[in-house]
């Protein structure tokens, strides 16, 4: 929440570029723990599934409210 209020809204393109970013990240970060053999595949895909499953009901949570920063 606090990324998505300090970026203006004047740049339009920064704020899609840099979830962009960080979800590549995450992916990147999962990936590796498997190539390096650190954790299962199977732990990382859920860990994937749960973080998505969060991040879609704070989405639908915040567009219910209404609340617009």
């Amino acid at each position: 929440m606090y990324f998505n209020a300090s970026i203006s809204s004047t740049t339009k393109l920064l704020k899609p570029l840099l979830v962009f970013a960080f979800c590549m990240a995450a992916g990147l970060a999962g990936l590796t723990q498997i190539t390096q053999h650190r954790s299962h595949p199977i732990d990382v895909y859920v860990g994937y599934v749960i973080g998505a499953g969060i991040g879609v009901y704070l989405v639908s949570l915040r567009r219910r409210q209404k609340i617009y920063l």
